[in-house]
């Protein structure tokens, strides 16, 4: 990856990408409002545009061959020159598209990033804090796994007898005397790293290379992918011998805090709205986001005040809304007691102008720390957005990380637990009795405790979720007694942050869930009535007949009871009637079934008057007996009626009954073959088919008969 960025200035989709830089930002405004870190104010804001991000991109592309060069060295026969760094020996893919070439930029910052942050955070600290500055690496320098190396050691860390001198020659022969163990070689946990066989800290392995690499272990939610460093041969390739301190001044300027690859990674992820992802991404969220939240009056626009807005605007702009965070990161004090109840300085860093108390302590150092500290207010919705769905999230990996980070250091057994404090060490004493005040102070680990740096199980389950230690000079009590912490004290404090009762406790089981129920309170209320009246309905038909809830048409005109006649007529007036050789009509009234025929004749004339006239009211109640034989009989073919309608009806249709509001008529337009319709015969197959489905046929009684009281 390092020398993919170096080719990548020289390479023609270089100018194409810084072209995809103008897309990230809105076409009428071209510039961003961000919130940035400031040494001297904390924060400060400046307007990012797409010309912003060509200098880091640039610096970042010409350090990449820096960087190799003091990993490998200028270059010998038997390795490979420096100035092959930017020809691309390898082949390695630069797509063609720029949207793609952009993704595969952004992933490799991201993967480079995270490696180079760690690898300069141990570089800058010494053997007695953990570290790697006094580590060799290079050529003739073997791994922690490697044998014994031919040359002797010139680092007298190694298990050589007292009366070796300490100021020998790295070149000395093999032929000296056995008592200065001649063939131990140099083994250097820096150069482990470096080859990808660093017990505790192997890489993942990756399948389906392109535009974004694909992790191929599995089940590691929350963890980053942990990309190799790629110097397997190092030994070999490698042109000179040096140590961590030397690398660690080219480290500085490629990726350190100041650096112009962490100011481009945040540039990206603020413009790219990139989510957090894993722990270590969501504790640096939180820790970017919450601290200086109101510094000043410029800077809380764009955070605190921006953030308020975006909740009230998620609740339809209710001015009452309220969603308060800032209280599970607030102060890094002991005087607020809030560290008792699990606020996340207890676990990132105190106030170093007081006397910190036991257990809290600079733990946590998230790798990606430095790529999320840019905030623009635009974009406090999606901030928002995670504040409220990653929380949850944020908060079951903690307790994941409690589990595999104590479950081996402190549980009765463990080694950690027996022996990495003194006999006669107070705050052990403590945390044995049960009793263990809610803070110790002015309580100290002895000279013979060992401090959490040199614990071999803690700084790996770190490194896997994404951190590393904040401030390892601290933690050692190398300076400052009251400093140092153990592995119980990490485990005491993390356990305070992830209990029940706690103020992440309380955010993730109270104000968020508060906060979600007051936005979709009236569409909750809403769906409940809408359902209980569905409910109450469903009841109401299961107990009574449905054509005895005598529910009337909401509307009002008599011509909206008029559904037959009308639409017939309507068909026939655009000479459409035609067409029509044959209708089967049925009409269905709640609990009965009235069929008409169309093949019979009419026993009175055409003229006869209508039994019901077109004024007649719908609550009409039938006056004459159940057994009033009908005015028009039903033998009559429907193709004369309509045809008498047509010339001679003076009058519109009568209405329906007011049984009828309910009815359905269904028409069947069946145009059949001449010259007669079989299937209208009562002895035709379709008929026979659908008589099982079909109520009785109706007898030769009037309409009023057939219909209700």
């Amino acid at each position: 990856m390092l020398c993919w960025l170096s080719g990548f200035y020289f390479n023609p989709m270089y100018e194409k990408v810084k072209e995809q830089f103008n897309g990230l930002f809105d076409k009428d405004i071209k510039q961003l409002a961000v919130v940035v870190p400031d040494r001297e104010k904390h924060t400060k804001t400046e307007n990012l545009k797409a010309s912003d991000l060509h200098t880091p991109l640039q610096q970042v592309c010409l350090r990449s061959q820096l960087t190799l060069t003091a990993i490998l060295g200028h270059g010998h026969p038997d390795g490979r020159y420096a100035c092959d760094f930017r020809t691309n020996i390898d082949n390695l893919l630069y797509p063609y598209a720029p949207s793609q070439c952009l993704d595969m930029l952004v992933d490799i910052l991201k993967r480079v990033c995270q490696q180079t942050y760690f690898l300069y955070l141990q570089c800058n600290n010494s053997r007695i804090r953990g570290g790697w500055a006094d580590c060799h690496y290079g050529r003739y320098v073997g791994g922690s796994s490697w044998d014994c190396n031919e040359r002797q050691c010139p680092n007298e860390q190694c298990n050589l007898r007292p009366n070796q001198r300490a100021d020998q020659s790295a070149n000395q022969g093999t032929n000296q005397k056995c008592n200065q163990h001649p063939k131990c070689g140099v083994k250097s946990p820096l150069q482990s790293f470096l080859e990808d066989g660093l017990p505790g800290f192997l890489p993942h392995t990756f399948t389906t290379p392109g535009c974004k690499l694909t992790c191929s272990l599995g089940n590691h939610f929350g963890k980053p992918c942990l990309t190799p460093m790629g110097f397997a041969d190092i030994g070999i390739v490698a042109s000179h011998t040096q140590k961590g301190a030397y690398l660690l001044g080219e480290l500085k300027h490629f990726c350190g805090p100041d650096s112009k690859l962490n100011k481009l990674c945040s540039y990206l992820n603020c413009l790219l709205r990139v989510a957090p992802q894993t722990l270590g991404d969501m504790l640096a969220f939180y820790h970017r986001l919450l601290r200086f939240w109101g510094d000043t009056k410029k800077t809380s626009v764009l955070k605190s005040v921006a953030f308020d807005e975006a909740v009230r605007k998620a609740n339809f702009g209710n001015k009452e809304t309220k969603l308060d965070v800032t209280f599970i990161h607030q102060y890094d004090s002991h005087s607020s007691n809030t560290h008792k109840n699990g606020d996340l300085f207890s676990l990132i860093i105190c106030n170093k102008n007081e006397n910190p108390a036991v257990p809290c302590g600079p733990y946590l150092q998230p790798l990606s720390l430095e790529c999320c500290d840019t905030f623009s207010g635009k974009h406090s919705g999606n901030y928002l957005s995670w504040v409220v769905y990653i929380t949850e999230t944020f908060y079951d990996l903690l307790k994941k990380l409690y589990e595999d980070c104590c479950g081996k250091c402190n549980k009765p057994g463990t080694r950690c637990y027996d022996k990495c404090c003194d006999s006669q060490c107070k705050i052990n004493f403590s945390y044995g009795t049960g009793n263990t005040p809610k803070q110790l102070k002015d309580v100290n680990h002895e000279d013979g405790c060992t401090s959490i740096v040199k614990c071999k199980n803690i700084h790996p389950t770190l490194y896997a979720y994404g951190f590393t230690f904040k401030s390892p000079h601290g933690l050692s009590g190398e300076k400052r007694k009251e400093m140092k912490r153990t592995c119980q004290d990490f485990c005491t404090a993390l356990e305070k942050v992830v209990k029940d009762g706690s103020v992440l406790y309380d955010l993730v089981h109270k104000h968020i869930p508060q906060f979600l129920f007051d936005i979709r309170e009236k569409f909750i209320w809403t769906l409940v009535a809408l359902w209980s009246l569905s409910l109450l309905y469903l009841l109401h038909i299961a107990v009574v007949r449905l054509d005895v809830l005598r529910i009337r048409s909401h509307l009002k005109s008599p011509s909206s009871h008029r559904i037959a006649a009308q639409s017939l007529l309507a068909v026939a007036r655009v000479g459409k009637i035609a067409s029509v050789k044959q209708v089967l009509l049925t009409v269905i009234v709640p609990s009965r079934v009235i069929c008409v025929s169309l093949n019979h004749p009419l026993t009175h004339p055409p003229t006869q008057p209508p039994t019901h006239s077109p004024n007649h009211s719908l609550n009409h109640q039938l006056t004459h007996p159940l057994n009033h034989p009908p005015t028009h009989s039903l033998i009559h073919p429907l193709s004369s009626l309509f045809h008498w309608s047509l010339r001679s009806l003076p009058f519109t249709p009568p209405s329906p009954p007011p049984s009828a509001s309910f009815t359905q008529i269904l028409i069947f337009h069946i145009f059949p073959p001449p010259p007669k319709p079989p299937y209208l015969n009562p002895s035709s197959s379709l008929i026979a088919f659908f008589r099982p489905f079909l109520p009785s046929p109706c007898p030769p009684t009037s309409l009023a008969a057939l219909l209700p009281p």
